[in-house]
């Protein structure tokens, strides 16, 4: 028996409408010597009858009885894996044709790696292009604020697989994992977009918003006190999620993000948890974000806001410049496209 070198594992619940392409995406890959496990997870519509259509050798189905949700769903489907690395691949979305290639190239050249995310572009009813960071010291940082990682995206060792999906998170499940992750192996996502998010308005995460809100926020109080020994409070925490969704609209809130920013450096030199000039990276990438999208002020102001702030360093703007956050941002401002770019925030 010819054993795979990656296993491509793909949960399905009522996807019939995006399924075939999804699975077709996989079957065009350059890489050959993968499996790609599905499961049905209890579908109602005909996602098992497409899934069952293709005849394809390297193809297993397994399936739920009862919708188990995902979680459950992908700790199954590891189990059932036989590759050395492991590929997540959403029913809805599509992989470009080198993505398999690429990270298992990759992880080879890299043995210090456990995972591997890669940039994405959404297509549908948002067409963005996401800019994740790159570096493991730069994905440990932004753990504090978000996750960044996306999910759809990655490829994993399996040996670094020593902890389940935990069910509690359900809906942020991939944030805590990769939190777990990232205490016994290095992580990475690669600079090209090898992945073609689709967003059709009745994404899990926009249907069952709060739930996922609520989630994340429980593991972001978890990192804050297993690696800072922080307890954010409740307003931080708001603050947080204003800002990342562009909705500070109160100057007297930007000082608060700005004293929360410098909250989390000081505490760091007493932990000595993060590298400090990742840290500091993200700070000011995050203050600068928050500045440069705030609302009811010029962009002459923002700008001043952004640079006199104690968060403000020489080498924080030449590496968010080499990031191309400044850049994309001041170009999405002034301009319209059918694709924004998009750093992560």
């Amino acid at each position: 028996m010819n054993i795979p070198e990656i296993s491509v594992i793909m949960p399905v619940y009522n996807a019939e409408s995006y399924l075939k392409e999804s699975i077709q995406s996989i079957l065009n890959q350059t890489y050959t010597n993968f499996e790609l496990i599905i499961c049905d997870d209890g579908s109602t519509d005909r996602s098992l009858e497409i899934i069952q259509a293709f005849r394809d050798e390297r193809i297993r189905v397994i399936r739920n009885e009862q919708n188990l949700g995902i979680p459950l769903t992908l700790n199954r489907l590891i189990e059932a894996c036989l590759g050395k690395y492991i590929a997540r691949q959403d029913s809805d979305d599509i992989s470009l044709p080198k993505r398999l290639e690429k990270q298992a190239r990759f992880l080879e050249k890299n043995p210090q790696v456990g995972l591997c995310g890669t940039n994405f572009i959404t297509f549908g009813h948002k067409n963005i292009r996401r800019l994740m960071p790159q570096k493991d010291e730069e994905i440990r940082a932004f753990l504090l604020i978000n996750n960044p990682i996306c999910q759809p995206t990655i490829m994993v060792r399996k040996t670094c697989l020593t902890k389940p999906y935990d069910q509690a998170y359900d809906l942020s499940e991939d944030y805590a994992h990769g939190y777990e992750l990232s205490k016994i192996t290095k992580l990475a996502n690669l600079p090209d977009v090898l992945l073609k998010y689709r967003w059709h308005g009745t994404n899990i995460s926009l249907t069952k918003e709060q739930i996922m809100i609520e989630n994340a926020n429980q593991i972001r109080a978890n990192i804050f006190r297993e690696t800072l020994g922080y307890d954010i409070t409740e307003q931080e925490t708001r603050l947080l999620r204003l800002a990342t969704d562009s909705n500070l609209t109160d100057l007297n809130q930007l000082v608060l993000l700005e004293k929360f920013l410098k909250n989390i450096q000081l505490k760091n030199k007493i932990s000595v948890y993060y590298n400090e000039q990742a840290l500091n990276n993200l700070s000011f990438h995050f203050w600068a974000s928050a500045c440069m999208k705030f609302k009811g002020i010029g962009q002459a102001k923002k700008i001043r806001l952004m640079m006199k702030s104690e968060l403000f360093s020489g080498s924080s703007l030449l590496h968010d410049l080499s990031f191309r956050h400044l850049r994309t941002v001041f170009l999405n401002l002034m301009q319209k496209s059918n694709t924004k770019t998009e750093v992560l925030t």
